[in-house]
């Protein structure tokens, strides 16, 4: 910030200066945690693919979060070994986030007829709450939660973080 040419010994008072910038809320947060950074690697890991816990970018909250590419609509990430009564709870959550946008299923104790597909917009995280009643089929404790590709998508790569329970 400078004078205008010809205008010496004026003298102009700043404050606040700086840049608008547009704040991304933070992501919710959880009752019971499945996987944020405090619990980089989960509770254990199975299914069928290798997903990379140490991603960097893009991370929805922290330092992390897990980048998993299915080759197959039917494939996902699968967490679990934490029993808890999912009837304390109301919500599955999850933070989501796909480069071209897809669409994925959430998917609790196996129970594949009670999938609950999200779609997920290109280039931004979405914040999902997943209704228990909607994945829960009449369980009442969780043991595995599996994220995966909806039927007919290939090759998507996603980022999870965030996911646990409220």
């Amino acid at each position: 910030i400078r004078g205008a040419a010809g205008t010496a010994g004026d003298e102009i008072y700043i404050d606040e200066v700086g840049f608008d910038v547009t704040y991304q809320a933070s992501a919710p947060s959880l009752d019971v945690e499945v996987y944020t950074d405090a619990l980089t690697d989960g509770m254990w890991v199975g299914g069928w693919t290798s997903p990379n816990f140490t991603n960097t970018d893009p991370v929805r909250e922290g330092i992390y979060s897990i980048e998993v590419t299915f080759p197959n609509g039917d494939e996902g990430w699968q967490v679990g070994g934490l029993s808890i009564n999912v009837q304390d709870y109301d919500f599955l959550n999850a933070s989501i986030y796909s480069e071209s946008g897809t669409t994925v299923g959430f998917v609790l104790n196996e129970q594949w007829g009670s999938q609950y597909n999200v779609q997920i917009p290109a280039g931004e995280w979405i914040d999902i709450a997943v209704p228990i009643s909607q994945v829960s089929n009449g369980t009442t404790s969780f043991s595995q939660l599996v994220i995966r590709g909806a039927a007919g998508t290939s090759n998507d790569t996603i980022y999870i973080d965030n996911v646990g329970f409220n």
